[in-house]
């Protein structure tokens, strides 16, 4: 009938968890961590040593003298609403095959989130915008 108005092309909306996943992959000016004291995503920055960012395959030797904690997935999200969600953090690792093959991404630990940021990691991107910090 002409005067009816037609439906919507969506029929479902994305959840909270499904827009921070959008949010983690899509971002181009920094690796986003998910604060679940906030329950949002925030900037996370990177380690710097003696003035130059810590390559992604030197992280583990420099995690062993730092207080540093790498980006954190969505997996508090997933937790039940009575429980205090916690931190959980994200695998960083090269990827050997795949869409980002000989790139480092950063994904869920698990596997359960989906959580996967990705283009920050990569030495032949330009990363000089990314947010750094110094820990001790």
């Amino acid at each position: 009938m002409p005067g009816n108005p037609k439906p919507l092309a969506f029929t479902t909306f994305p959840t909270y968890r499904q827009k921070l996943q959008y949010d983690v992959q899509s971002s181009t000016h920094c690796v986003l961590s998910f604060d679940p004291a906030k329950l949002e995503l925030v900037p996370h920055y990177w380690p710097v040593s003696e003035g130059a960012r810590v390559p992604p395959a030197e992280l583990h030797q420099y995690r062993e003298a730092h207080q540093y904690l790498g980006p954190g997935c969505l997996c508090p999200l997933l937790e039940p609403l009575s429980e205090e969600p916690v931190f959980r953090e994200a695998a960083i690792y090269l990827t050997w095959f795949g869409r980002y093959e000989g790139e480092y991404v950063a994904e869920c630990a698990k596997g359960q989130c989906g959580y996967l940021g990705w283009s920050p990691f990569s030495l032949t991107k330009q990363v000089l915008t990314f947010p750094i910090a110094q820990y001790r």
